[in-house]
């Protein structure tokens, strides 16, 4: 039981840096007018969180979900791929 309560709140807490990071890139937009897809890093937040909850929900089994292995891999890659395109846009102009 303890390490699903520990799984789940690590998930919350990158969740929680995920919508911190969402927060820059929107007003890292309005401000500059240049597209930075902020509405991805909530995708990514949702895909991490149900692939955590699924393995949550498979008490004794904490590996072999395929469905959320899916869900966290493409979590994470939309998650690096959006981080590393904030990332350009932000420091072009340096």
């Amino acid at each position: 039981m303890g390490a699903m309560a520990l799984s789940t709140y690590v998930a919350c807490v990158i969740a929680g840096l995920q919508i911190f990071l969402f927060l820059i890139a929107r007003f890292y937009q309005r401000m500059t007018g240049e597209r930075t897809r902020p509405g991805l890093f909530l995708v990514s937040a949702a895909l991490l969180l149900a692939g955590d909850l699924l393995y949550v929900s498979q008490v004794p089994v904490l590996a072999g979900n395929t469905v959320a292995d899916v869900f966290l891999l493409v979590g994470g890659c939309v998650l690096v791929g959006i981080s590393y395109s904030l990332l350009r846009a932000m420091t072009r102009g340096n």
